[in-house]
């Protein structure tokens, strides 16, 4: 059954201040998939529908039915949806069906007045920019700039070949690209990671979901997101973890289940979790440690046999540069910095007795073995203990020597 109407969706998990949407023209319709009902909406805010099963109807409100007002109040997601409808007689067929279906009564639902495109193309594409939240179809369309209070962006299962810089300055504080496909070219994975380098999203941003995109190592940009609570990286193909993932002090929640990793940096061992998945991946392998990101590292740049004095000579600019970028957390984006650094990102470390960070160069790489520390920990039952990398400052522990 059909109804069109104006629709108000109002996310009660949201807080107080962003709970208040505003109506859409929009389509309201019941169906049935396989043996269940479900109840859908379609509206500029949720162009390819959001579905709601009658099971989680928790509440229905129908007060002002007579005057073309009912209200369906969803556990999951944890939504109260507000019917306006001239339509009074077909909605209140609708509210019928609704309470013969969770009665579990069997309902036959036609389908002959489901429309493909619902409401008008015209009203599909007028955003709404007073939205808090934002559903993308399958790619990022950049009339999303104009969503000055969007607080929840999903941009799964799009093709992304970049995400503009701009959007930094949209006040998220959930996102997620779980199962997006990001361009391969070498420019465009450049920029991609810009937009983290944006003072307002590092201040507003608490969930990243990027699970199922086929990374291969995170993005250093991603350690300016000094508010980041939540971060799911699961099923890529990460085989380590980067020291300076233990800058993000309010992160509690970690999700890196299905990659191939093989330790954990010691910055984070301290951390109690509220939920930690590490399950499925290479930890206590015996060839695990063989593998070490940093050893990668020091062949590329030749170091292995570099003599003590050499160790001792002044630096040139660019690493001068490096350490002041690290030490003082300075937001640039990466083509800002010579494509030589970059890498140094991955292995730059605290020296866990003087705390100062040292490159692998000057460093010494120790592992030990431990249970992370969690209130919710999801491992694979043989895995009791993982390996914890750590850096030690291989001579004195002065600021001086430490890069």
């Amino acid at each position: 059954m059909l109804i069109q109407g104006m629709v108000t969706i109002q996310d009660l998990n949201a807080p107080s201040g962003q709970m208040r949407s505003r109506p859409l023209r929009s389509c309201l319709l019941s169906k049935k998939v396989n043996d269940d009902y479900y109840v859908s909406v379609k509206n500029s805010m949720y162009p390819n529908c959001i579905s709601y099963k009658a099971t989680d109807l928790e509440q229905l409100h129908c007060k002002f039915i007579e005057e073309g007002k009912l209200g369906l109040r969803f556990k999951q997601p944890m939504h109260l949806i507000l019917v306006k409808t001239e339509d009074k007689t077909m909605l209140k067929m609708f509210l019928r069906q609704i309470k013969d279906i969770i009665s579990g009564k069997k309902v036959v639902i036609g389908t002959r007045n489901m429309p493909k495109i619902m409401p008008p193309k015209k009203n599909v594409n007028r955003f709404d920019p007073g939205t808090f939240e934002f559903v993308a179809i399958d790619r990022f369309d950049k009339r999303i700039m104009n969503m000055k209070q969007l607080n929840k962006l999903v941009l799964e299962n799009c093709t992304l070949s970049s995400l503009p810089l701009e959007m930094g300055h949209l006040p998220i504080s959930y996102l997620s690209l779980t199962g997006s496909t990001l361009s391969t070219l070498r420019h465009d994975q450049d920029i991609f990671w810009d937009w983290m380098t944006i003072d307002t999203v590092d201040r507003t941003l608490k969930t990243l979901k990027m699970d199922s995109i086929g990374l291969e190592n995170l993005p250093f940009e991603i350690k300016f997101l000094k508010n980041l609570e939540t971060l799911s990286v699961a099923k890529n193909k990460l085989t380590y973890i980067p020291q300076y993932m233990g800058e993000l002090k309010k992160l509690r929640f970690l999700f890196v289940a299905d990659n191939n990793l093989k330790y954990f940096p010691d910055s984070l061992f301290i951390r109690t979790f509220k939920e930690l998945d590490i399950s499925n991946n290479m930890f206590m392998e015996s060839e695990s440690l063989d593998f070490d990101h940093i050893s990668a590292y020091m062949r590329n740049i030749n170091t292995c046999n570099i003599k003590k004095s050499q160790m001792l000579v002044v630096k040139d600019l660019s690493h001068l540069a490096f350490a002041s970028v690290v030490e003082n957390c300075i937001n640039l984006k990466r083509q800002e910095i010579p494509r030589t650094l970059w890498p140094k990102f991955d292995v730059v470390g605290r020296c866990i007795h003087c705390y100062e960070f040292v490159l692998p160069e000057y460093s010494v790489v120790q592992h030990t073995i431990a249970t992370p520390c969690a209130l919710k920990l999801i491992k694979n039952h043989t895995t009791n203990s993982i390996p914890w990398q750590s850096i030690i400052c291989r001579f004195k522990c002065t600021k001086s020597s430490r890069l």
